[in-house]
């Protein structure tokens, strides 16, 4: 294949494949989609065979699954449970209108994509509710659309993980933490060495992990040291401790904590209940300070706005990444949140070498990444301050509200109906006294 290969090159119907992605759309594309780069043409056409395969030989409903799913791992020498695993996924497709028409047009979802997001679905059960089916399918269609020029296809585990997201938000009794786990401590030894494993809420251990951090930092020792100098009892936390929560100034929005994710709207309530103070993001994220360390407001700012290290294609949680200044500070460049950005340690020290270079739009905080050997790819901000993350969290604000003002008249009606079976069983218990007392009623 050349470098000048385009789609309109390829001739599908000899290759045998129905599934074919449409034109490129010059304004909007995900870089495996770029058919002005030969290796991601054949990428397409490699994901397209595997993808059409499969779609082909989808088993029908009578047919015997077991006898289905050993032919199929031995023709393509793989796993049984691999089989089982593609099949549905391929299926969940079904139920999916908004996400599959994406799909069809764009072929960007392989096998392994697929069978991520019929997994994190499975929790739905087999008959998930349709109007909050209706809600994730559109949701999840725009998140898997592109933006922006040679933008980062999401990875299985942004996928998945923007799901849990959704459905957590969505029924808190389907979340992963919607039960809080049995507090458990244990150690065990082996030679020289001691191994110690704590289990507990995330809320604790966001607390516990922020006394660990606060004193690495003070007395600038390891996360280790500073772990055992609490247990031992050698050193004290912090009497202040700070546990940043995001919530949109939307009625019933959810709340985001790095680390943890989004809370259940009753974990939300409960905590915001006991918060000593607020910050206000949209100001924290405009303001400037003179120092090269950006204050706790800004930082919280650029951790709320990035969600993940900027690198293209990592998921090191921005509030474990180090603030990159765009314009080095020492030049000149402010220490803002417009001109911070979110880096894991790894990929700071490759932007530090020159190795790549990235260019930054202060109002979207798109980023485009400009690499040595003259390509480059675009990385969009996935915190719960982003654009994207903000207009469907103002969307399941509205149907968390929907839903409580569905519970209230529910209750309402349930106690008016209480109501009326107590008068008429008093009613009916009036005329049995009546029936016993007085003549027969007929």
């Amino acid at each position: 294949m050349s470098d000048t290969s385009t789609l309109e090159a390829i001739d599908w119907d000899a290759l045998g494949c129905t599934l074919r992605p449409e034109p490129l759309n010059e304004l909007a594309y995900y870089s495996i989609n770029n058919t002005n780069d030969h290796l991601a043409v054949q990428g397409m056409i490699r994901r397209c065979m595997d993808l059409n395969i499969w779609m082909q030989h989808i088993p029908d409903d009578d047919e015997d699954f077991e006898l289905y799913a050993r032919k199929m791992s031995s023709t393509f020498g793989v796993s049984v449970g691999y089989v089982r695993a593609a099949v549905f996924g391929i299926m969940r497709l079904r139920e999916l209108p908004e996400t599959n028409a994406v799909f069809h047009r764009l072929c960007h979802l392989d096998i392994d994509r697929l069978i991520g997001i019929n997994n994190t679905l499975d929790k739905l059960g087999p008959v998930p509710d349709p109007d909050m089916m209706q809600r994730i399918d559109l949701e999840l269609s725009l998140f898997l659309t592109p933006t922006r020029r040679n933008q980062r296809m999401p990875s299985r585990r942004s996928i998945t993980n923007f799901l849990n997201e959704l459905i957590a938000l969505e029924d808190s009794s389907l979340s992963n933490g919607d039960k809080k786990p049995q507090l458990r401590y244990c150690i065990s030894y082996s030679g020289k060495q001691a191994f110690i494993e704590l289990q507990l809420d995330s809320e604790a251990g966001a607390v516990i992990d922020s006394c660990i951090k606060e004193l690495a930092a003070r007395k600038d020792i390891s996360y280790a040291k500073a772990a055992i100098a609490l247990l031992s009892g050698k050193e004290e936390p912090q009497a202040k401790l700070i546990l940043n929560l995001y919530q949109a100034k939307t009625e019933s929005a959810p709340v985001f904590i790095p680390g943890i994710g989004w809370l259940t709207p009753e974990d939300a309530e409960e905590m915001l209940q006991r918060l000593s103070s607020t910050r206000d993001m949209d100001e924290a994220s405009t303001s400037e300070t003179t120092a090269y360390s950006p204050t706790d407001s800004i930082r919280s700012a650029v951790v709320g706005m990035d969600g993940t290290c900027r690198w293209p294609g990592c998921d090191v949680s921005a509030h474990r990444c180090q603030t990159d200044h765009r314009h080095n500070h020492q030049d000149g460049g402010p220490t803002s949140a417009w001109n911070l950005a979110s880096l894991c340690q790894h990929h700071h020290n490759v932007k530090t070498d020159r190795r790549a270079f990235y260019i930054m739009d202060p109002f979207s905080r798109d980023i485009f990444w400009l690499f040595q050997d003259g390509t480059w790819e675009c990385s969009t901000a996935s915190g719960p301050m982003s654009e994207g993350k903000a207009r469907w969290v103002q969307t399941v604000a509205q149907a968390n509200l929907a839903r409580r003002r569905n519970a209230r008249v529910f209750a309402q009606m349930m106690a008016d109906v209480e109501d009326i079976a107590e008068k008429v069983l008093s009613e009916e218990v009036l005329i049995e006294e009546d029936v016993e007392e007085g003549e027969p009623p007929f």
